[in-house]
């Protein structure tokens, strides 16, 4: 038979037989979609996304980039939502670590499950000159701190912009940030990509620092202001130039851009205009200006060239009340600022936590003495002083069994405003040591009062335990477990399972002793008997009594005579086995043979290769001499070809009537191209990774002449069975088939065990 024969006839013979390993599905399959490259790349940001092709047949319902730290990226890690449907799409990464790698790829979800493209990877913008000290992470909050030389600076990072505290020297920390927006933020600036951060003030000097989009820093310390807040007047009106006249963006983002911006939020009860003729500041920034752009954006902002810039910063020469003449657009009247303005930025600077660069809550919050409380139950509470005007907009408690029950217990509110507050709270477990922590929080932060304790009274009770489901199951052994979630108020002095032949084992029954206290443990069961069926259940004891969790039961594999043992090594290396008829694919011994760089055990095993992109499996047969029920156990590793054929799965394992293809089979299990291990009556079994080997075992049952029985493991755990309609021909399966029916495939350790 010649291929150009072959092909229309399997064609043909594809869709006529239902029963043909090698019949062609028409179910959806996973997208298809590929991964852009990933441009833009900042310190915390960079741009990447994708393209759908293919819709695998199912509407595309999900679709964006994941992206991780390490290889291999899933859903489940960071991820962006770009849209629906095939065609390309646009992502955007955030909230990225400065001179991290990171692992990209592309995704797209139908009602078959979720593919991915090509893996990229990059690295972002790492903070240059500058040498990473700690980078701590919280809820809403990364910070940096970077240092060189005995200074430092302290970065924050929210919402993927980052906001800069100067201090210095490194060792005291003795610089402070007074330049704070309404939320508490320092002053920052996005000027063309550039961030200007603004702080250390020091009444007429501030240092300013600028984060470059490739992440070099340029500090320029001790800019000049020529505005002493101490007699709230302009010590000389003639060097002033308004920051948004200088820098200003041609997308009009002006006045809005400015280096009193944040210090004109930070003094509310104060006049000063929001720009940097406010601070008086602007000889240094014109300066600053022309270090970092190029020539012909400062002459458009400041209507000066690189050789002007110089004079412009001697210009002493100005009539008092009207700069306009200097040709720097600006008139004294936005130098109008306050005594009172000048009085509340003091106070402010007083009231910035210098470790934190957040504003003081000024609140000072109490936890009550727990003095009422009985088994499960106590009043919780505490009291609210305060010393600012900020509305305290919430208050409460947290508690729990660890000594820092903010980060680890549950909180509780209880009402908002200041004074005292209380609460009888129910549901706690009997004679347990509970930590609480009284609460307030007002536009400024959340302030904490003391840690206190107390025990619960009462008699405890006895524990709670759940029982893990059975695995590893073999002839004699068996693995198990269970978590003991609950104390019950008294120590658990013994944990374990439990397991007999008849339900509802107790610990007079066989049973393990894994350990004390709470939490999960796992357990061995030994001494079984083969083909037998066991119940298990998980205990723990305290002084209240013995609790048992949950019944699960198993059946240990039977005592079995081997009927068939390969193992592949008495044949040689790139050969057909001599004992296996191969068909299809299976004859061109090119792409099907003795592999001896890949094995389950010992240093052999038979490869198989169906057409990529076509419809020719690669098939291998082996005579039965046995009637069932018997067991048939073999390892499986499938390869990692894109498949794209008629019928695109991989590695398949059946029974089939002599040795030709077309005759009537059995299928026992089915690796597919979703990423998933199906039964042969299409009971999902789990997911399965290229290039990685599976015990496979499956024990095939004739009920009756009507019905036969399959039963699963998988590694040596049970994944359930499925009771299907027999065919016709039933008994005449007589002929053992390992196939791939696109790409390559592995076959190692096939026994038929009776």
């Amino acid at each position: 038979m010649t291929h150009s024969f072959k092909i229309p006839v399997i064609v043909f013979l594809l869709i006529s037989s239902t029963l043909s390993l090698t019949s062609c599905k028409k179910k959806p399959t996973p997208p298809v979609v590929t991964t852009a490259n990933v441009s833009g790349i900042t310190l915390t940001t960079a741009t990447t996304g994708g393209n759908v092709t293919g819709d695998g047949g199912a509407e595309v319902t999900a679709r964006g980039v994941c992206w991780n730290a390490l290889a291999n990226p899933t859903v489940a890690n960071n991820k962006t939502s770009d849209g629906a449907g095939i065609g390309p799409f646009t992502s955007n990464l955030t909230q990225l670590t400065p001179g991290a790698n990171y692992y990209v790829r592309a995704y797209a979800t139908n009602s078959e499950g979720t593919a991915y493209g090509n893996q990229l990877s990059f690295t972002s913008n790492q903070i240059k000159d500058y040498n990473m000290i700690d980078v701590h992470n919280e809820t809403n909050w990364d910070y940096w701190v970077i240092g060189k030389e005995g200074e430092s600076f302290l970065i924050k990072l929210q919402d993927s912009i980052p906001s800069i505290i100067f201090f210095k020297p490194l060792p005291n920390k003795d610089g402070y940030p007074i330049f704070l927006d309404n939320h508490g933020l320092p002053s920052k600036a996005m000027i063309e990509d550039h961030i200007f951060l603004f702080g250390n003030f020091r009444k007429s000097l501030i240092d300013i620092a600028v984060v470059l989009p490739d992440g070099e820093i340029k500090v320029y310390r001790d800019i000049k202001t020529d505005y002493d807040l101490t007699i709230g007047l302009s010590k000389t009106q003639n060097n002033l130039q308004s920051l948004s006249s200088i820098l200003k963006l041609a997308s009009g983002i002006v006045g809005t851009v400015s280096c009193g911006v944040g210090l004109a939020a930070a003094i509310p009860t104060g006049g000063l205009s929001l720009t940097l003729a406010a601070l008086g500041c602007g000889v240094g920034i014109v300066g600053l200006a022309a270090d970092l752009f190029p020539e012909s954006k400062v002459a458009k902002w400041t209507g000066f060239s690189s050789s002007e810039i110089g004079s412009v910063l001697d210009i002493v020469g100005c009539a008092e009340g009207n700069v306009v003449d200097c040709g720097l657009g600006i008139t004294s009247a936005a130098l109008t600022v306050t005594t009172n303005a000048v009085d509340d930025s003091e106070k402010r600077k007083d009231q910035i936590d210098v470790a934190t660069g957040q504003l003081k809550t000024n609140l000072i919050v109490s936890t009550s003495q727990v003095t009422e409380f009985s088994d499960n139950s106590a009043t919780l509470g505490g009291k609210v002083t305060p010393e600012g005007v900020a509305l305290v907009t919430e208050r409460g408690v947290f508690y729990g069994t660890s000594q820092n029950p903010e980060s680890t217990g549950t909180k509780l509110q209880i009402g908002s405003g200041i004074g005292s507050f209380s609460i009888n709270f129910i549901g706690l477990y009997p004679k347990t040591l509970y930590y609480v922590r009284a609460y307030a929080i007002n536009s400024l932060g959340i302030a904490y009062g003391q840690t206190v304790s107390f025990t619960t009274l009462g008699t405890p009770t006895i524990p709670t335990a759940t029982t893990t489901p059975i695995s590893s199951i073999t002839q004699t052994t068996a693995n198990s477990g269970g978590n003991v979630t609950s104390s019950g108020g008294s120590d658990v002095i013994v944990r374990g399972v439990c397991w007999s032949t008849l339900q509802n084992p107790t610990t007079a029954n066989s049973h393990t002793f894994d350990g004390t206290g709470t939490g999960t443990f796992t357990s061995s069961l030994t001494n079984l008997t083969a083909n037998t069926t066991y119940y298990v259940k998980a205990y723990a004891t305290n002084s209240a009594g013995t609790a048992y969790g949950s019944q699960v039961s198993f059946t240990t594999l039977p005592t079995s005579n081997t009927i068939l043992n390969e193992s592949f090594e008495s044949y040689a290396s790139g050969s057909f086995p001599n004992s296996w008829v191969a068909d299809g694919n299976g004859t061109t011994i090119s792409e099907n043979y003795i592999d001896n760089s890949i094995s389950y055990s010992g240093s052999k095993s038979l490869r198989l290769f169906g057409t990529v992109g076509g419809c020719w499996a690669a098939i291998a047969y082996h005579t039965l001499d046995v009637t069932p029920a018997f067991d048939i156990e073999l390892a499986i590793r499938n390869g990692n070809e894109i498949l794209s054929g008629c019928n695109p799965n991989r590695a398949l394992v059946g029974l089939r009537e002599g040795t030709t293809w077309t005759n009537p089979s059995r299928t026992f299990i089915n690796f597919d191209n979703d990423g998933k291990i199906y039964g042969g009556g299409g009971i999902e079994l789990g997911p399965y990774s290229n290039n990685t080997w599976y015990l496979v075992r499956i024990k095939y049952e004739i009920i009756s002449t009507a019905e036969i029985k399959l039963s699963y493991w998988i590694n040596n755990n049970y994944l359930g069975d499925e009771s299907l309609s027999a065919i016709s021909d039933e008994n005449l399966l007589n002929n053992l088939e390992i196939s791939v029916l696109e790409g390559s495939a592995w076959f190692d350790d096939i026994k038929i065990l009776k």
